[in-house]
């Protein structure tokens, strides 16, 4: 049978492919060609303006920034949260948050989860329903300090989160960062938290924050850290921290007097752990979350909309893709 001209080729098969709603073979099969061709002439067909692709779609422009983050970076998702310049950095936590809730409803049931504190954990937590999510063990990756806000302590989070989601509670009752190694290593021997620490390496989810060094740290405001101790650790090249411990541009743990001094899961065994979703609005932290990306220290990120453009816009200008 004689094949129709090209150009007549390529309008039917948009006209099968977008008004008929025939799949890639359909259309092959009614036009007695190939399903290599059908692609090509639907290509063709976009590109010469036969058709027009639209999507109406409001946050298109965040998913589409998501998936540039995710080309450049080791990292499994990006998930970004709409925010505008006006909102406060309360309301930007909180949203970061909320979604942090929704992504959680999505894990699988029975699972068991790590959880460090911070106040946009605190503002997740605080939003899950109850039962929605049903977790073998929560078990927390650090020890605390005392109070995240005036409502909220350090020490409250993790059993707040095994009651919502009916699970087993292991806690790591100590100090984040100890004032000096013996009393670090004192505390890490002592049996309730080597028990938290087996449960925590073991967990299936890490949740945790992450914060520049600077004197807005938890750290530095709870007095566990020193303005000198932050002037010294940026002469060592620290960015910021997690987990009660410090790393550099190079998403790397750095060796400091404090790394010792940490009542935490350790860096190795953090990194183990085989899902690690963090939790992090402020742009003022966009550096450090390029480094720990960058370093593949997260598998999934969750942050607002004008951080994640201030790491893709810093991304740029350094040229990462070569760096990477």
């Amino acid at each position: 049978m004689p094949k129709l001209p090209k150009d007549d080729l390529v309008i039917r098969c948009a006209y099968l492919f977008y008004k008929e709603r025939l799949n890639i073979k359909g259309v092959a099969e009614r036009l007695d060609i190939s399903r290599f061709k059908v692609s090509r002439y639907l290509k063709e067909a976009e590109d010469a303006g036969i058709v027009e692709v639209r999507f109406n779609i409001p946050d298109l422009q965040y998913q589409s920034l998501a998936m540039d983050i995710e080309e450049i970076f080791p990292v499994k998702r990006v998930v970004i949260v709409p925010v505008s310049a006006d909102m406060s950095s309360e309301d930007v936590r909180r949203s970061v948050g909320h979604k942090g809730t929704e992504i959680l409803k999505e894990f699988l049931n029975d699972l068991s989860i790590g959880v460090t504190w911070g106040r946009t954990i605190a503002d997740m937590v605080q939003d899950l329903p109850e039962r929605e999510v049903q977790c073998t063990s929560i078990a927390e990756l650090t020890g605390g300090f005392g109070m995240i806000s005036p409502k909220i302590s350090t020490s409250s989070l993790a059993p707040l989160l095994a009651q919502k989601t009916n699970a087993l509670c292991y806690q790591m009752h100590g100090p984040i960062l100890s004032s000096n190694v013996t009393i670090a290593q004192s505390l890490l021997s002592d049996n309730s938290i080597v028990r938290t620490l087996n449960v925590s390496r073991k967990c299936d989810v890490a949740i945790f924050g992450m914060t520049p060094l600077n004197k807005n740290a938890l750290l530095y405001r709870s007095d566990l850290i020193t303005e000198q101790d932050i002037e010294y650790l940026k002469g060592k090249g620290v960015l910021g921290t997690i987990l009660g411990r410090f790393f550099n541009a190079s998403g790397e743990e750095v060796e400091t007097p404090f790394k010792d001094q940490a009542v935490s899961i350790s860096w190795n065994n953090f990194l183990n752990i085989p899902e690690r979703m963090a939790l992090i609005g402020g742009v003022e932290k966009a550096k450090c979350i390029r480094s720990l990306m960058k370093a593949g220290i997260m598998t999934t990120v969750i942050m607002d909309s004008i951080t994640a453009k201030a790491v893709l816009e810093e991304t740029d200008s350094k040229g990462s893709e070569n760096e990477l």
